[in-house]
């Protein structure tokens, strides 16, 4: 490397980056729906409401062909059978359909028991930043060192079907309870593959995990070890495909009451069940496909728990308002507690070979022998490390202390599966209103005050939030010439979490004036 830049005029330099055109990438696509309802009484308490959806995705340019691509023969999909590659080629753009039926039933007509709900497809639509990776990623040049994208011919913007059904019923004396069901099935749920990829034909040794290894760069990396680029593809071919694999399912319970005195209070839980093969863990596609949590190879995506929705959930409120004279003071109170903040444990490092870091989950050794503390030097030889029951001893012990981990011996850890600790958070808002008649116009003067995490500023010790200390708790070193990995393991690593001291574990106050006249 040339460290001397005497001789090196910037200017100019910059000069000449200036004068030439910019990279342009365009993409114009859209997204057209047209809808229909009709609403009608069944009966004198029974209402029904049908309508349909039809949604026409859009793409309207074109992307200039690269023939190195489309002549390409060495392009597998997910399964390792053959595959063709053009970025040059949007999908197909076939409509969408939409059906949905919905119905509310009042079952003695007098809205003290409703039963309502219904069922239809819904179709959304994807970060249109995916489209503008294949427009950007099209081609490739003799100095490429990123990756191409595409979409399947046959892909479709996201369609999930949505059921419902709720019972609201009413009891004397104000007070009102509710149950409902939710469950939604993926059916064109989005997943990234890449077709510059084999899969591994080899496998670890020497433990319990016995996950399929990469052999070698032509496994990884079909196009350019097929000798047609002289450059690394840093993520490959990623492709833009369908799966209909994926649910989640959700059951809330709610209670309110309404005192005569002018107090409004309600408590409800919820508990949601959301699994998929991805949760598609970052915006771009390559990260997209990189990110994603695995045992079997980035291509074999794992259905597991989704990284979204809480799995338990606590929300309350009360609000009290009272008007005396020209004044009204109301205060509100707002409680949340929940679990659910899912994360996944991954090595750090790269395992299986597949030239991505930090995607492999976790294997939790049930015992000493069943993981390895050294090195591996270039020939391939393990040396196993000085302080290697020292290592043990302190993985062991950090194991047993997190309830997932503990829960997990002998196995891999799942994707999505480990939670964050029960989170809690009182806010309050106080409003005093003054109204006022001047020279025959009416004037209104609002306070207010905010409380954000009221309990943190009682105490310290309340309304704080914990985070993972780490994801990667065991650093990948090497695998042996026989498969055998080697790890080392930070033996100062006791706990699994630490106190958030962001904003959200911290109390905030907020003062209002509102004048009207």
């Amino acid at each position: 490397m040339n460290n001397d830049d005497t001789g090196i005029d910037f200017n100019a330099a910059a000069a000449t980056a200036e004068a030439n055109d910019y990279a342009w990438a365009y993409v114009d696509v859209g997204q057209l729906g047209v809808y229909a309802q009709d609403q009608f009484r069944a009966s004198d308490n029974l209402k029904i409401t049908a309508g349909l959806r039809v949604d026409f995705p859009l793409y309207l340019n074109e992307i200039e062909e690269d023939t190195a691509i489309t002549n390409f023969d060495g392009w597998v999909d997910e399964n390792g059978d053959p595959a063709t590659v053009n970025p040059a080629e949007w999908p197909s753009g076939k409509p969408l359909f939409a059906p949905r039926l919905g119905f509310n039933w009042d079952v003695y007509g007098d809205k003290t028991m409703q039963v309502r709900g219904g069922s239809g497809i819904f179709t959304g639509r994807i970060p249109f930043v995916w489209l503008g990776n294949q427009a950007s990623n099209a081609k490739l040049y003799p100095w490429y060192t990123f990756q191409i994208n595409t979409t399947a011919d046959d892909f479709n913007y996201p369609q999930v079907w949505k059921n419902d059904i709720a019972v609201d019923k009413a009891f004397g004396d104000g007070w009102l309870a509710s149950l409902e069901a939710i469950y939604s099935k993926d059916l064109n749920a989005v997943v990234h593959r890449n077709y510059n990829m084999l899969p591994p034909s080899a496998a670890l040794s020497g433990t319990g995990d016995t996950r399929p290894m990469f052999a070698g760069f032509n496994e990884v990396n079909i196009y350019s070890a097929a000798g047609v680029s002289n450059t690394f593809l840093d993520a490959g071919a990623i492709v833009l495909d369908n799966t209909d694999e994926g649910h989640q399912t959700s059951f809330t319970g709610k209670l309110a009451k309404e005192f005569d005195f002018g107090l409004l209070a309600n408590v409800s839980y919820t508990n949601i069940t959301s699994k998929d093969l991805t949760s598609i863990p970052a915006e771009i596609a390559a990260d997209a496909f990189q990110r994603n949590a695995i045992v079997d190879g980035p291509n074999s995506a794992i259905f597991s728990h989704s990284r979204y929705g809480l799995k338990h959930r606590v929300i309350s409120s009360a609000t009290y308002s009272k008007s005396y004279g020209n004044m009204n003071s109301s205060v509100a109170l707002f409680f949340e507690t929940g679990v659910g903040n899912r994360y996944s444990f991954t090595y750090a490092g790269d395992l299986n070979g597949d030239a991505i870091a930090n995607n492999d989950l976790l294997y939790v050794p049930s015992d000493a022998s069943d993981i390895h503390f050294g090195t591996v030097d270039a020939n391939g030889v393990g040396t196993v490390a000085a302080d290697a029951a020292a290592q043990w001893a302190a993985l062991d012990a950090f194991i047993e202390q997190d309830d997932y981990l503990s829960t997990r011996r002998g196995d891999y850890a799942e994707r999505n599966s480990a939670m964050l600790p029960w989170f809690s958070q009182l806010d309050l808002k106080f409003i005093q209103d003054l109204s006022l008649n001047v020279a025959g116009s009416d004037h209104n003067i609002q306070l207010s005050l905010d409380v954000m995490n009221l309990g943190n500023m009682i105490s310290s010790a309340w309304g704080v939030r914990q985070l993972s200390t780490t994801w990667n708790p065991i650093t990948v070193n090497g695998v042996d010439a026989n498969n055998v990995p080697y790890f080392s393991f930070n033996t100062d690593l006791t706990d699994s979490y630490v106190d958030d001291t962001s904003i959200l574990s911290k109390w905030q106050m907020q003062f209002g004036v509102h004048y009207k006249f």
